[in-house]
């Protein structure tokens, strides 16, 4: 169990991407600079909301990238430069404490002398069971964990197996150009609120979330080069039809990880409208694709938002 938790300690970012992309607890590491020049799309996954005092940009991030996925699509720098405060799902630094990585340790550790492996239904045991082979993890290296921790940590071993590395994920990107401009940054959520969407699951959604992950990591090597050309490309609806599958398929969880958080969210940015700040709101892209997302909603709500 010991040798598994320096990667359990990088799993904080499970929730814009469900598990598939997730966030890094360490020390993040620069972007390289790169030779290439990669052709800017007609559009990119980014919206701008016009306001008064300045446009308001919902920016969709991808949390695992690769350094030839770089350098990012001119017009999200531009967003960048046009705003005065960068806003987060969460609290990126306080992320990286390590009594923030032991509170979701504590979180995910099951009952002294309690199996995951008997709180589980027997199809999505057989799922585990047999994921747990292809990689070559034991099954007493996670018997002690909550599925949904487990869920997180086979998808961050599966992404930095394809060469996917969360220290160059978008989010991480813009928050150390802000660090380092010493621009404002803001959270929409708390560490302790998103840890609770996973910890605070009842057993039916957490078994549904894990089971759903297996899946997904089933098909990872087809989606991520694809997840990574449709979001470059800013085709949203391609981008959704990818990523929504399996998720669409468990209810209960797309509500409280996507539905509960797109409608708390359009009510914040709402606020940043009315203050006529520029800003730049950064979160997981499934968030901002679709119907019910934080896009939609502020569509119904009047507001003009177009996909730069």
């Amino acid at each position: 169990m010991d040798a598994y938790r320096p990667v359990m300690q990088t799993t904080f970012r499970a929730l814009a991407f469900l598990a598939l992309w997730l966030w890094a607890a360490g020390a993040a590491a620069p972007v390289p600079g790169h030779a290439q020049v990669l052709p800017a799309p007609p559009k990119t996954c980014l919206w701008a909301i016009p306001a008064e005092g300045g446009a308001v940009f919902l920016l969709g991030s991808i949390h695992f990238m690769r350094a030839e996925d770089y350098p990012l699509p001119p017009a999200m720098d531009a967003a960048y430069a046009a705003s005065r405060v960068v806003v987060f799902e969460t609290d990126i630094g306080l992320m990286q404490d390590s009594r923030v990585q032991a509170r979701m340790l504590e979180l995910g550790m099951l009952p002294a002398g309690l199996s995951v492996f008997d709180t589980l239904g027997p199809r999505t045991r057989r799922l585990l069971e047999a994921r747990l082979a292809e990689t070559g993890i034991t099954e007493e290296a996670v018997a002690g964990f909550r599925p949904w921790m487990i869920a997180l940590t086979l998808s961050v071993l599966e992404f930095q197996r394809l060469g996917f590395d969360p220290n160059l994920g978008v989010d991480m990107y813009f928050f150390d150009k802000a660090k380092e401009g010493r621009k404002r940054v803001a959270a929409l959520e708390t560490v302790e609120f998103q840890l609770q969407l996973l910890a605070g699951m009842n057993a039916a959604a957490e078994e549904a979330f894990l089971a759903m992950t297996l899946q997904d990591l089933a098909q990872a090597p087809e989606l991520a080069s694809d997840m990574v050309r449709l979001w470059r490309s800013g085709d949203a609806p391609g981008l959704r039809q990818l990523l929504s599958k399996n998720i669409d398929q468990h209810p209960d969880v797309r509500d409280r990880m996507l539905a509960q958080r797109n409608r708390a969210w359009a009510a914040k940015i709402e606020e940043l409208i009315r203050q006529g700040e520029p800003a730049l709101v950064i979160v997981g892209a499934m968030h901002l694709i679709g119907p019910g997302s934080v896009v939609d909603l502020l569509q119904a709500r009047g507001y003009r938002v177009e996909q730069r």
